[in-house]
């Protein structure tokens, strides 16, 4: 049996929270609608008329419903232009990563050599690897782990929004 020794060395270039500031275009985020496998992009005009609706058109679980759901779905996907007017003040758009999980998905195993395995093998030897976790913005974040295909090493590739947490959100 071998024994691999890894270094982990501080690279102060690889800096998610910086990347996503400095993001002038839009972000691929996505939501789950319940207990159905479906996803939809989170923006607002995909989110009505579904059960994330109401949750996001209150200020929280107990309040009454408001007209401020589009304009929370924007400021929950980075939008400025409302801090410090109808929403807090941030300091970053990326939220604390405290006591989550990071997990890298790279190239898969070749371990397996079954023609079907092989086949899938062969069709993402080239993937992208990401970095994933969890923030406290309610979303599981993948950022990038290096540079390739234009992507920026710490740049978000996607995040998900869980349904269940539509009333935690705003």
């Amino acid at each position: 049996q071998t024994t691999k020794n890894i270094t982990l060395e501080e690279d102060s270039s690889w800096n998610p929270a910086a990347k996503l500031n400095a993001r002038t275009s839009n972000r691929n985020i996505v939501m789950g609608l319940g207990s159905t496998t479906q996803a939809v992009d989170f923006l607002w005009s995909e989110l009505q008329g579904t059960a994330v609706e109401e949750p996001l058109s209150k200020s929280s679980p107990s309040a009454v419903v408001d007209s401020l759901g589009s304009s929370r779905v924007d400021f929950l996907r980075g939008g400025r232009t409302q801090e410090g007017v109808l929403f807090r003040t941030r300091l970053s758009l990326l939220g604390d990563i405290i006591n989550a999980g990071v997990t890298y998905s790279g190239k898969p195993t070749n371990k397996f050599t079954d023609k079907s395995y092989q086949l899938f093998l062969s069709a993402s030897s080239d993937r992208l690897p990401i970095v994933v976790t969890g923030a406290n913005d309610g979303m599981l974040h993948a950022f990038a782990a290096k540079t390739q295909d234009g992507i920026q090493a710490a740049e978000e590739v996607f995040a998900y929004i869980p349904s269940w947490m539509a009333p935690k959100l705003p």
